[in-house]
Formats: structure tokens, C-alpha cells, sequence
């Protein structure tokens, strides 16, 4: 039976506006958000380890998932973005517990790495070029989860 580690990050927030008045802050987080990762870099021993994005993605993970969505709802700006990265290893979640728990105490420690600043970094920064005026929720973490189990696909 195969086990699997995953871990999610979702980021989000909305804006006063239609797509057309948030152009110039829309290409700026797109521009952020497009580079995927090839392969994963990052392990609990790195640190402060690599910066974003190569940072976020473990050693032998890959990822499922990579998708900014910009939408605008109500003459509002409502942007989503999604990344996650997992791996599946033969073997039941014990088996592989000596593999698995330093990548449980990665995710844990997240502020401590090099990636996870940067992204706080742009975040606070956008935010605070957008200005309350036009925030209706900051651009912020909305997930960061981790999930593992027996079993995988």
C-alpha cells in the first residue's frame, strides 16, 4: 500500500474595482505567481533554503497543482491563487515515518525559510501599494495545510 504527503497553499483576496481598474496590480501578481517549480529543493536541514518559488517545493514532491485565478465578481477584483505539491511513497505512513517527519517539521517551520518571507514580503507589499481605499480583504495566506495517508494516486 503507497503512502502520500501533500501540502496546500492558497492565497487570496479582493479588491474594490473591475479587472480593467486593478490591470497594473493584476500583471504585477501574475508575473509573481506564474514561475512553477520544476522540481523541489527544499528540505528541513536547508535553511534558510531556497527563495520563492523553488523554496516552497520539497525534494522529491512534485507539483499537482499551480493555478492563479483573477476574477471579477460585483465590479470587484477577486483573486485566487493554489499550489500544491505532493509525493506518494511504497509503503504504509509508518514505514515511511523516517522519511515523512522531517517534511512535517519543514511545514511547521515554514516562517523560518527563505521562501515563506518573500512570499509575506509581497504580500504586505501589495497590500500596501493597493491601499485600504481599494482593499475589500487583504491578499493573504487563506490555507496552508498539510495531509498525508495511506493509500495514493
Amino acid at each position: 500500500m503507497p503512502s502520500r504527503g501533500s501540502y496546500l497553499l492558497r492565497v487570496g483576496g479582493t479588491l474594490k474595482g473591475d479587472l480593467k481598474a486593478n490591470g497594473a496590480i493584476i500583471d504585477e501578481i501574475r508575473k509573481f505567481f506564474e514561475k512553477r517549480p520544476k522540481q523541489g529543493v527544499a528540505s528541513f536541514d536547508a535553511k534558510p533554503g531556497a527563495p520563492w518559488p523553488d523554496g516552497f517545493v520539497l525534494k522529491d514532491y512534485f507539483v499537482c497543482a499551480w493555478d492563479l485565478k483573477v476574477e471579477e465578481e460585483n465590479k470587484e477584483t477577486v483573486i485566487s491563487f493554489r499550489a500544491e505539491p505532493h509525493h506518494i511513497l511504497n509503503g504504509t505512513l509508518y514505514a515511511n515515518k523516517d522519511v515523512m517527519v522531517p517534511e512535517v517539521q519543514w511545514f511547521y517551520h515554514s516562517p523560518e525559510y527563505k521562501w515563506h518571507m518573500d512570499l509575506k514580503a509581497k504580500l504586505r507589499a501589495w497590500n500596501q501599494k493597493i491601499g485600504p481605499e481599494r482593499l475589500i480583504c487583504w491578499i493573504w495566506f487563506r490555507d496552508w495545510a498539510w495531509y498525508c495517508g495511506n493509500g495514493g494516486s
